[in-house]
């Protein structure tokens, strides 16, 4: 009787890992069309953008941070986390990395080569208070015009939100 139950219990743990893998590998591999537009002053859209931009100021080589200078377009797809699709400028601040100041009241420094055109894609998955940036690609302005052709990105580390 035991080794029946054991069985059963066996082959239903198998059905179910199998058919979480394949639920996977649908929401991740098989990514079709755009996203849907959705509005740039949405709460959860501006958190994605801040989650991306404090990973490109991280990363970035630059001793300034950087600051959305204008968010171009901004999409979302629910792929069982919400994938939010964002192509912004990047512009360059007077304020240095590790100085602990504000971003939000950092001034923007002028100049075209102090500008990047971004393409991130970050996905939150809210029922584990986790973002991942799944794309993050960023081109000086002067070198390129914006297009997801140019930008389509790398992956980046996952992190907490």
């Amino acid at each position: 009787m035991e080794d029946t139950a054991r069985c059963i219990t066996g082959k239903m743990c198998v059905r179910w890992l199998c058919l979480c893998a394949l639920i996977t590998a649908a929401l991740f591999c098989v990514r079709t069309a755009d996203g849907a537009p959705i509005s740039s002053s949405n709460k959860a859209v501006s958190s994605s953008l801040d989650f991306a931009v404090e990973s490109f100021n991280t990363f970035s080589e630059d001793d300034h941070l950087f600051k959305v200078g204008r968010i171009l377009s901004s999409q979302f797809q629910d792929l069982g986390g919400m994938l939010y699709i964002l192509d912004v400028e990047l512009e360059k601040t007077g304020c240095r990395k590790g100085a602990g100041e504000d971003l939000r009241q950092c001034p923007i420094l002028m100049g075209v080569s102090t500008v990047f055109l971004c393409h991130f894609e970050v996905l939150d998955t809210f029922w584990r208070s986790q973002k991942s940036l799944m794309k993050s690609n960023c081109v000086p302005a002067a070198q390129q015009e914006m297009s997801t052709e140019h930008l389509s990105g790398s992956l980046a580390p996952t992190a907490q939100a």
